[in-house]
């Protein structure tokens, strides 16, 4: 009989897997979304049913065979560096392999899944289609983003990480749903006066984890919708107009000498002194200390 896994309730979702994971969100606050990466020697899972979507992403450095049951298919698949597996909530899923590998696994929240489209179309009774070792650079991308926002500390904050999750909801449900999915593709931008609010608003709390969410609910947009127009009338997505007005803040802030860089990275709502120049550099071409050298 296969063990019911809730990955929200376990500190690891799979944990018949041999080895804890080398890294995890658990702690880090995101939302609708749990990551975890792993370093694992061979093993074999018993028959498992999730209450999240998991989406593996395998990261092996040569190709690999493993045995799989899915939703009562059994076979052998030979796997890739880049290849990704979908297993969706509530469907059966047994694995065995001999070969230790890396693997990137992320769950999703089925009900955060369809939020983040909600306002888009009808989703409710849409459900994911089980994958095995297929390629799929686009969902290899964002997980690798989510993997490197986790070793590296929360780089890029709560935005880019909610506008990630939102980008590989849509693109889930519009390639892996049960039935086919056309989200519509927003024309026309916000509004004058939306946009005013919105900015108005990051602006004030530049200094704090800015959420997609929140923002989005600005304007009672879902978050996909948001972003989308967004962006046709700003050219840049929120996280980058946020990165961006949080520099430019930054400029203004660098000028009061009696800031430490320190200091002003806290309050243009970095994490620490090494992520505000680590983005400064990227977007200003040199550091802090030597910009404000300059002025």
């Amino acid at each position: 009989m296969a063990q019911q896994i809730d990955s929200q309730k376990a500190t690891n979702p799979l944990s018949l897997l041999p080895y804890p994971p080398q890294l995890t969100s658990q702690a880090s606050g995101w939302s609708g979304i749990y990551v975890e990466h792993h370093q694992q020697s061979a093993f074999d899972l018993p028959e498992q049913i999730g209450s999240q979507h998991i989406i593996c992403v395998h990261q092996f450095q040569q190709p690999t065979q493993l045995e799989r049951s899915l939703d009562g298919k059994c076979q052998t698949e030979e796997i890739g560096c880049g290849e990704i597996a979908i297993i969706p909530a509530q469907v059966a899923h047994q694995l065995r392999w001999n070969t230790p590998g890396n693997f990137t696994l992320v769950m999703l929240d089925p009900a955060h899944l369809h939020r983040m489209v909600q306002s888009s179309i009808d989703v409710e009774n849409f459900e994911l289609k089980p994958q095995s070792a297929i390629p799929d650079p686009l969902v290899y991308q964002i997980v690798q983003a989510l993997k490197s926002e986790l070793e590296f500390g929360g780089m890029g904050g709560q935005l880019m990480v909610e506008s990630l999750t939102t980008t590989l909801c849509v693109h889930l449900l519009r390639r892996y749903a049960t039935r086919k999915l056309n989200l519509p593709e927003y024309k026309g931008g916000l509004s004058q006066a939306q946009v005013r609010y919105v900015m108005a608003f990051i602006e004030e709390h530049l200094e704090q984890d800015l959420s997609l969410d929140v923002i989005a609910n600005l304007v009672q947009l879902s978050p996909h919708y948001f972003a989308s127009l967004f962006k046709q009338t700003v050219g840049q997505s929120p996280h980058q107009y946020v990165l961006h007005s949080r520099i430019e803040r930054s400029k203004q802030l660098l000028k009061q000498s009696e800031l430490t860089i320190s200091q002003v990275a806290q309050l243009i709502g970095f994490q620490n002194q090494s992520h505000f120049t680590t983005a400064f550099g990227r977007i200003v071409g040199c550091t802090p200390k030597a910009y404000r050298h300059q002025i």
